[in-house]
């Protein structure tokens, strides 16, 4: 039901550009970047007025945030190790200005939006932040019908997805390897077991259904931390995306995102790689985000054996 509506608001801005042409892109650009600055703001206020993730970040927190570092570098180099495969395939060729100058200044404007809205969480009234928080969602799907009119702006980039062919489901493959490969050989080091690290990382960013998957079924212990590992994740993948074209192919800019990069990171991929990713990004978040159904239950069942 949530790719679903993720689609459809997609193809709502598409239509939107079958109607206007590119004659609102400039303004839908600006759209896109306040909606994508509204959205971390709301969500930062979200994260600290949770009182699961406050009171348990302390003790739990430690193990999650190395989970949630490596399982992006792993995600990273996995797409570093594929890139070679697409060099010469238009996607390289055509990004728009990656890590430039413009790129520069709307980081600073991501940090601050997280900044601000996880500090207004700790001080604003209570009802003020449960508005705040209830408004993530249409964020998102506003976010998501102007990446959807971006991409009809850019639909020319289409020809290129065709181009890849299979290779493009690829992405979402070496994101998932990568993940787990840099992070199930710290059950030697953290007090999980095997199983546990594997259904805790296999969230890959989607911290809601994963922390409830595990919190309802095996330990609501390791449902926290998943819970921790995964909004971890996303956080430090808005921070992330706009850096890594400025110094790695781009790529790369799929790869922190995980599941998320069909729907909240989607139009930061967008705005630091190129449009020519948009769709290879939003490709990729859904599978990745229909492998948790399968991941988090088979690494709790491997859990349960030791």
């Amino acid at each position: 039901m949530i790719m679903l509506k993720i689609l459809i608001f997609v193809f709502l801005g598409f239509g939107l550009g079958l109607t206007f042409k590119e004659k609102l892109a400039g303004l839908n650009q600006k759209a896109l970047n306040f909606w994508l600055l509204a959205l971390l703001f709301a969500m930062g206020v979200s994260v600290t007025t949770d009182s699961t993730v406050i009171s348990n970040i302390k003790a739990l927190g430690f193990s999650a945030l190395i989970l949630a570092i490596f399982s992006i570098l792993g995600s990273v180099v996995g797409l570093l190790l594929l890139n070679p495969l697409f060099n010469g395939q238009g996607l390289e060729e055509t990004t728009e200005n990656p890590g430039g100058e413009s790129n520069n200044t709307f980081l600073y404007f991501v940090i601050l939006a997280l900044v601000m809205g996880s500090l207004s969480g700790l001080f604003l009234p209570q009802h003020i932040t449960n508005i705040l928080e209830s408004l993530v969602i249409y964020f998102l799907y506003l976010l998501l019908f102007s990446v959807g009119y971006d991409l009809y702006c850019n639909r020319h980039l289409l020809a290129f997805v065709k181009k890849l062919g299979f290779r493009i489901l690829l992405i979402p493959l070496v994101i998932i390897i990568g993940s787990l490969s840099f992070t199930l050989p710290f059950f030697l080091l953290l007090p999980f077991n095997f199983g546990e690290v594997g259904a805790v990382v296999s969230g890959f960013g989607w911290y809601s259904l994963s922390s409830i998957i595990i919190g309802s079924t095996y330990s609501p212990t390791l449902g926290i931390v998943a819970l921790l590992c995964n909004v971890f994740r996303e956080v430090l993948a808005f921070i992330i995306t706009p850096i890594l074209p400025k110094f790695l192919p781009p790529l790369t800019v799929i790869a922190p995102a995980g599941a998320t990069a069909m729907d909240t990171l989607l139009p930061l991929i967008t705005k630091s790689g190129g449009s020519q990713y948009t769709v290879p990004a939003l490709v990729s978040g859904i599978i990745i985000s229909s492998s948790v159904y399968l991941l988090v239950p088979l690494f709790i069942q491997l859990a349960k054996l030791f």
